[in-house]
């Protein structure tokens, strides 16, 4: 796995808020994140590879009404593009590029 694609994963785990469960979550995720571009968001609820691997790891998440609570926080995100991370954390946060080197 690339170093850019362990560096977003572990960038969730720190923010994953089910810690019992953070190993399992970042094997899933790096399990399914692409080499190529690819988001993880999560603005109420988790979705597309963010979801998928929450369900991968056994939680039911609706992915809509809120299914994010508990999970992660609100607002909150980090994607690689062009070679780059960066992340956005809570309502009104500033984007900053994540090192990853």
């Amino acid at each position: 796995m690339s170093k850019i694609n362990e560096a977003g994963v572990r960038w969730w785990k720190v923010r994953f808020q089910q810690q019992g469960l953070a190993d399992a979550f970042e094997s899933a995720l790096l399990e399914l994140l692409p080499d190529g571009d690819w988001e993880l968001y999560n603005d109420y609820d988790p979705d597309g590879i963010l979801l998928e691997a929450v369900r991968k790891i056994g939680i039911e998440c609706r992915g809509c009404f809120f299914s994010g609570d508990g999970l992660f926080p609100q607002k909150t995100g980090i994607k690689r593009k062009d070679g780059r991370l960066v992340a956005k954390e809570g309502y009104g946060g500033n984007f900053y590029e994540v090192p990853f080197k």
